[in-house]
């Protein structure tokens, strides 16, 4: 975006599915570029998923995707019911209980997300650096992962350590201290 030289960067972060998109192994759809923190914290992108099957196929198809609608539509669709498939098996949690993103608000967090999360204040760091070097305003906002006082109150009552909160004041001293 920086060539089109934009006066704001605004980042909305959404815990619902942002902390799984940043690994391959946690991404509903691994087919794509991702962010690896090497030597603490330098960051290299990760093209490897050029080599798959998959985006090979992908590309094989993307001719005949541009001009046939009904190839479209078969992909489209094909890739719908691939990429719920694999965000069920992503989410894979007991009725009630908590979800790895809503366990990362609470005392007893998967360990995988706690790595996931930590490289996406890693990556926000890294935009809000690549913006002041431009002098383009950077804003974070993050959508909160329960809204209703009844949701809050049952998350509660499935692990007391449950804080609603704990994203905004994370992320919020994130944003000071860039």
């Amino acid at each position: 975006v920086f060539p089109c030289e934009p006066d704001v960067g605004l980042v909305l972060f959404t815990p619902h599915n942002d902390i799984a998109d940043v690994n391959p192994d946690t991404a509903a759809d691994a087919c794509r570029p991702f962010f690896r923190r090497v030597q603490g914290d330098s960051l290299v992108a990760d093209t490897s998923f050029t080599a798959r099957r998959d985006f090979r196929l992908r590309e094989a198809i993307n001719p005949f995707k541009q001009h046939s609608a009904l190839v479209s539509l078969v992909t489209e669709r094909y890739n719908a019911w691939r990429m719920a498939r694999a965000q069920k098996k992503v989410q894979r949690v007991a009725p009630g209980a908590l979800t790895r993103e809503q366990r990362l608000c609470a005392a007893h967090a998967d360990s995988v997300f706690v790595e996931n999360y930590a490289l996406c204040k890693l990556l926000v760091a890294r935009m809000a650096r690549e913006c002041a070097a431009r002098g383009i305003r950077f804003e974070l906002a993050s959508v909160p992962l329960v809204y209703e006082a009844d949701d809050v109150a049952r998350l509660q009552a499935e692990d007391a350590s449950f804080d609603p909160g704990f994203f905004d004041r994370d992320l919020a001293v994130l944003a000071d201290s860039s």
